[in-house]
């Protein structure tokens, strides 16, 4: 009998005690059900790809409400146009740094609502005419539900913006990738919903996490690596968790940076998540692992609940994600936290716009709360911008320089009503 039969037999006395609810997307349970009786137990990866992404009844295929107060949870384009706006900031330094080419390539990997391209191009247009004149403005995203949303957001810059396939064949209509790009490629919070990998050391011992049958539900059972990548990405680092701590390995991530690098001519990567130093997130403070699901802006451990309709998130190894970047030929072009990023591109200058507006109360203490929540250390502000370049110099980003003075520019754009109600903020995000 081979390991996963035998694990496959035993599952019912180490089974997680974690089912699917009736929430769960019938067909995808039966769909995964059926794949783990013709196949034997699937990698926790192998899981999340086909719960996430599957073409039709996979998370992202089949959302019915984009980030924000009708999703799952909020990313920082949907609580303020700052965000897109500064962030146009820092893509426009670069365009500068490489003397100001045209066109100007700005892709953004998992647009979400597409409020980030929208309100980055409204502010480029109003602060930087020129600049604004030579982007194009490039949308990769796997999810035709938000390919759709994303297209109603930018249809006043339909001559500017186009959407291609993340896969090398095109897809659904779409262009394939472009193997080459001069330009800035974004990723607000995507790394953190790529499918990893769950480990545990036992005795020494490197063993992976796969996904069985309990019951009419799924249940979690220790098996040997499914790839020698796992016990190299810990040789790397040189370190691993504790002994029986569980822990994500990120491998999609490293291979997609990879990916990027390779296409990358002159420009650079800005990367936007939630995650820590490989020491910090392979310790003892996170006995359980960090993946966890995000369901009506709720948080939930329970990974096989409402299979097919909760978001599922990790943290990201910030640690490995710079070794790779090296590996692959890109320079380091700083690290912060959001919070301190966006005040170096001059996010208190808009607070102080908005203070002298003269607007109603209810308006003024929206953008204001709205502007507090993008910098808030417990949520979105703890999240980390990384920095890679080619072509770019050794100067950090503007900001991403820890002794870079904050930018005193007004903003392009006169206050606009808040997306969400002032008094009802939560505590966005989903790290």
């Amino acid at each position: 009998m081979g390991w996963r039969s035998r694990l496959k037999a035993s599952s019912r006395s180490r089974r997680s005690g974690t089912h699917a609810r009736t929430e769960s997307r019938p067909r995808l349970v039966a769909a995964l059900r059926a794949a783990i009786r013709a196949q034997g137990p699937l990698t926790v990866a192998a899981y999340l790809e086909q719960v996430l992404y599957h073409p039709t009844l996979g998370y992202y295929s089949a959302l019915q409400a984009p980030p924000g107060a009708h999703g799952d949870f909020y990313t920082s384009p949907e609580v303020h146009a700052a965000f897109g706006a500064l962030l146009a900031r820092q893509v426009r330094e670069v365009w500068e740094r490489l003397e100001r080419p045209a066109p100007f390539v700005v892709e953004e990997w998992g647009g979400g609502s597409g409020r980030l391209a929208h309100d980055f191009l409204t502010a480029a247009q109003a602060e930087a005419p020129a600049f604004a004149a030579a982007v194009r403005y490039r949308l990769v995203e796997r999810s035709a539900a938000l390919r759709r949303w994303q297209q109603r957001q930018l249809r006043p810059w339909s001559a500017q913006v186009e959407w291609v396939a993340p896969e090398a064949a095109a897809a659904g209509g779409l262009a394939p990738l472009p193997p080459a790009l001069e330009g800035v490629l974004l990723a607000n919070e995507l790394l953190d919903a790529f499918p990893v990998h769950r480990v545990v050391w036992r005795q020494g011992g490197l063993y992976e996490r796969y996904v069985t049958l309990a019951d009419a539900g799924f249940a979690e059972i220790d098996g040997p690596p499914s790839t020698p990548a796992l016990a190299a990405y810990f040789a790397r680092l040189g370190l691993r968790p504790p002994d029986d701590h569980l822990a994500e390995v990120n491998l999609a991530a490293l291979a997609w940076l990879r990916a990027q690098a390779a296409r990358l001519r002159r420009g650079a990567l800005l990367l936007i998540d939630y995650g820590h130093p490989a020491e910090v997130l392979y310790s003892a403070r996170y006995p359980r692992g960090t993946l966890r699901g995000y369901s009506r802006h709720a948080l939930s451990e329970n990974l096989y609940a409402r299979v097919g309709r909760q978001d599922l998130t990790s943290q990201v190894d910030l640690t490995s994600l710079l070794l790779e970047g090296r590996a692959a030929g890109l320079a380091p072009l700083g690290l912060a936290r959001q919070a301190d990023f966006l005040r170096r591109l001059g996010l208190d200058t808009w607070r102080e716009t908005v203070r002298g507006g003269r607007l109603p109360v209810v308006v003024e203490r929206g953008e204001l709360a709205a502007l507090d929540t993008l910098t808030n250390p417990g949520g979105l502000g703890r999240l980390w911008v990384v920095g890679f370049g080619r072509e770019l110099g050794a100067q950090p980003l503007h900001g991403l320089d820890e002794q870079a003075a904050p930018l005193a520019i007004p903003p392009p754009l006169a206050p606009e009503r808040p997306r969400l109600g002032w008094d009802r903020w939560p505590s966005p995000g989903r790290g």
